[in-house]
């Protein structure tokens, strides 16, 4: 009897190790030097709706400093609820390209020319979705603080090709 009420709460339930992107397992920066991490995410449909739990952490070697994110997401229908919390180095260079999310190990070898802040939030939010899930409205709010952070790397792998110049000053706050 109780496998049944189990197999009634969750239908299906899916856990495992994976970072939503490869920056989140290994790359360089000035800041960091080397970082090296790892995730896990577990999914469940339930009866009150599709959950989502992900988490990453990692340790940013030169900087000796920990780092990660963890957010829970709750999808009943065309409405999601969401909390969040993370500590971040955040590439805040204006004119990026979509695809471009700070170095990865191109650091390592020629330039870093990024400037960072180490950013820490927390957050609750809620979106709404429309159309075949490809559209949505999304309100989230929560305090966040960023704070300055100094170059930990002088130079990459090639001493002439990758001098790294100091992380650019921030104005500090929440």
């Amino acid at each position: 009897m109780r496998e049944v009420e189990r197999n009634a709460v969750a239908i299906l339930q899916i856990s495992r190790f994976r970072v939503a992107r490869l920056v989140d397992a290994v790359h360089v920066s000035r800041v960091e030097g080397l970082y090296t991490g790892w995730g896990v995410e577990h999914r469940s449909i339930r009866q009150l709706g599709r959950l989502a739990l992900r988490g990453n952490a990692g340790w940013a070697w030169s900087e000796h400093a920990a780092r990660g994110r963890a957010s829970a997401e709750l999808t009943r229908g065309s409405w999601t609820f969401v909390a969040r919390g993370a500590r971040t180095l955040d590439v805040t260079n204006d004119f990026r390209t979509a695809r471009d999310s700070g170095a990865t190990l191109s650091a390592l070898f020629t330039v870093d020319n990024y400037d960072y802040v180490d950013r820490r939030l927390a957050s609750v939010g809620l979106a709404r979705h429309f159309g075949q899930g490809q559209h949505a409205w999304r309100l989230e709010v929560g305090p966040a603080h960023d704070a300055g952070v100094a170059r930990n790397l002088r130079q990459g792998v090639f001493p002439r090709d990758s001098a790294f110049r100091e992380n650019r000053v921030v104005r500090e706050g929440g």
